[in-house]
């Protein structure tokens, strides 16, 4: 991604950083008080009887998969926190900076929508002054995510064009890639750049097609990217976590969104004699 001239470099990277540590402070305080509330749940008191029957999973299987989905977003927090921070004052640094916020949105977008129906008090039933908390520290973070005008989880971080600087991480990312002006399609990606995209679309929930050659290629780069985790002994773990669930979705989404195309298809397109 090229930034135009023109562009405050330094200015746009400081609103980011801003609304990165924006988010990751806020929920902080709400994650926490959902992980507090899920490590004390009680079947009798915390559970509608409504969701007990033969297809409710045990609720040691259900608090476990919540808990997940909390620390998958406070290690993805953490990470975006510390690249963001560290992102140089240049054109290119800011043009990546973008891109991390806006792929940290896509990959943690489904789990902060589970998260936000058991505030809601969809999933479990609160005492009112837990619920009232939560909501509080939600509200919060949710502001913090998709600004003042946000409606939540539920609109995807979609936000209309606007000419001043919006609040929230997601209307900014919208608003700095319309600040930076056309992105060059000169080159068709290649090599890593191809791998990162077609990864990057399936988070998005996007449909396309690949060889079977392009598959693999495309699933060995996720396994390179778990050997290098495994060298780092110091962030395996933390980092294994975060990776294991991305890669639930990207299979899942591999098996459904991807349509196989022959090889021979590519060839004969390709053929002079045609």
């Amino acid at each position: 991604m090229t930034v135009t001239t023109g562009v405050d470099v330094k200015g746009s990277l400081d609103l980011l950083k801003k609304a990165v540590s924006a988010v990751s402070k806020a929920n902080k305080d709400w994650l926490a008080a959902v992980e507090t509330f899920l490590e004390g749940v009680d079947t009798a008191k915390n559970v509608d009887p409504a969701q007990k029957n033969a297809d409710f999973i045990s609720l040691e299987q259900a608090v476990r998969m919540y808990l997940d989905e909390v620390s998958f977003i406070q290690i993805a927090d953490n990470k975006l926190e510390a690249r963001i921070s560290r992102a140089p004052a240049t054109a290119e640094g800011l043009s990546a900076a973008i891109k991390q916020a806006e792929a940290y949105h896509v990959v943690t977008f489904e789990a902060f929508a589970v998260l936000q129906e058991i505030t809601a008090n969809k999933i479990f039933k609160f005492p009112a002054d837990v619920k009232a908390d939560l909501q509080a520290k939600f509200s919060t973070a949710r502001t913090a995510r998709y600004g003042s005008s946000g409606t939540g989880a539920g609109d995807n971080g979609k936000t209309q064009s606007v000419s001043t600087i919006p609040d929230g991480l997601v209307p900014l990312i919208n608003w700095l890639q319309s600040q930076q002006g056309a992105v060059s399609s000169a080159n068709e990606p290649e090599g890593t750049d191809l791998l990162f995209g077609n990864t990057f679309e399936l988070f998005k929930n996007k449909r396309f097609a690949l060889t079977d050659r392009q598959i693999i290629k495309l699933t060995q780069s996720w396994g390179q990217v778990i050997n290098d985790l495994i060298k780092d002994s110091s962030k395996a773990e933390a980092d294994l976590i975060l990776i294991h669930s991305l890669l639930e979705t990207l299979y899942d989404r591999l098996e459904s969104n991807v349509r196989r195309v022959s090889e021979d298809i590519l060839v004969d397109l390709e053929s002079p004699n045609i």
